[in-house]
């Protein structure tokens, strides 16, 4: 069987309850957090996020966290909108990510749409208003006489550019996935008080522990120390 690629995470660990304090993320990681958001679970994230202590597990947490961040950390601002109000699974074509969230590869659902159709009987002045398709034989509502058959491809987001998230700075993940820039300030504040007790523990995140993480996400507030600490996530 082919191996599946593995991310890197750091995890700040407090030795003395055995847990995560939290972990320190690249972009990668944060859009798979932000991308469980896409998926139709998201739903009940959405409707109760504004309580996110009655929300079972951390996906409260996790959505407000999308919400509380500012847009100069997204790579285009309509993300940030999509994810706090999804109405489709497919992310579109720029957004790529580790693992395809998990989703069975199979055709359907690992293809991504790179083009769409227009009417073949106007000129490119028209197209200001024009309507598109994304299959060639739907027929236009204007002329009813013709198909949308005219191919137009979708410009793709620049070379480094894709996912949610920039590439600014460090991401902090705590154990109940809100997700945080890393600054200074913070890390000092969440370790304050806990120096001789805490540990640096470096673990890979593939397409096992993705699984997990999802299910975990639903059920607990402490994610990360059930997928990387526990005897399950071990296992």
């Amino acid at each position: 069987m082919e191996s599946t690629p593995k991310l890197k995470l750091k995890l700040v660990v407090d030795k003395s309850k055995q847990r995560v304090v939290f972990a320190e993320a690249g972009k990668d990681f944060v859009d798979f957090l932000f991308h469980i958001q896409a998926l139709p679970i998201a739903t009940l994230a959405h409707i109760r996020a504004m309580k996110a202590d009655s929300v079972d597990g951390s996906l409260g947490n996790l959505y407000k966290s999308i919400a509380d961040l500012e847009y100069v950390y997204f790579v285009m601002p309509r993300h940030k909108q999509n994810l706090l109000k999804p109405t489709f699974l497919n992310p579109g074509p720029n957004i790529k990510v580790p693992f395809t969230l998990l989703l069975p590869s199979d055709s359907s659902s690992s293809s991504r749409q790179t083009h769409c159709y227009m009417c073949p009987t106007k000129d490119w002045t028209y197209y200001s208003s024009q309507k598109v398709a994304d299959n060639p034989s739907v027929r236009c509502p204007r002329c009813t006489s013709v198909v949308m058959d005219r191919r137009v491809e979708f410009v793709e987001v620049p070379t480094g550019q894709t996912g949610y998230v920039k590439e600014l700075v460090k991401y902090v993940v705590m154990d109940d996935l809100v997700v945080k820039p890393m600054t200074s300030d913070s890390c000092i504040a969440m370790l304050k008080d806990k120096a001789a007790m805490i540990e640096n523990k470096f673990v890979d995140f593939g397409m096992d522990e993705g699984k997990l993480l999802l299910e975990a996400s639903v059920q607990s507030k402490t994610v990360l120390t059930d997928v990387f600490l526990s005897k399950k996530g071990q296992q």
